[in-house]
């Protein structure tokens, strides 16, 4: 006997991962199992399927959106507040009104960069990381359907 290879496949159930499982090298993927093998780093439950393809979890809501700028609220606040400056607060009522902010948009990430660096200029320093804000969110933010 061979040795037989496996692959990776993540079972997808209403739109997001159930379970990955290794699965013998000659099964096919179908709309419930799709093949993960080379994924980095692999999916875990709760992970989106997005056009076909699993993905790292990129929607946050409200709650979500705001523990990331919990750390630095003040720094916030000072570029809510600056008279000099109205793209922060334009900004920020665009993220209050928006039922979810989805990181894969390229334009809200073209928003939150330009969000950051007012928060960033009102402060004279580097007081919010565009790390900290548009980073995928991690399994405990969770992809909101």
């Amino acid at each position: 006997m061979g040795n037989k290879t496996v692959k990776q496949f993540a079972f997808v159930q209403h739109k997001k991962v159930v379970s990955v499982d290794d699965y013998a090298d000659n099964t096919n993927p179908s709309h419930h199992l799709v093949d993960v093998s080379d994924m980095s780093p692999p999916p875990e439950t709760g992970w989106p399927l997005f056009d076909g393809q699993i993905v790292q979890p990129y929607v946050l809501d409200k709650v979500q959106w705001l523990k990331r700028l919990l750390p630095v609220w003040d720094a916030v606040e000072a570029a809510l507040d600056s008279p000099n400056d109205s793209r922060a607060r334009k900004y920020n009522k665009f993220f209050e009104m928006a039922p979810a902010i989805n990181l894969r948009l390229p334009e809200t990430r073209t928003m939150i960069i330009d969000f950051t660096a007012c928060v960033n200029e009102v402060n004279g320093s580097m007081v919010l990381p565009i790390d900290t804000l548009i980073d995928y969110g991690t399994v405990t933010e969770q992809y909101q359907a």
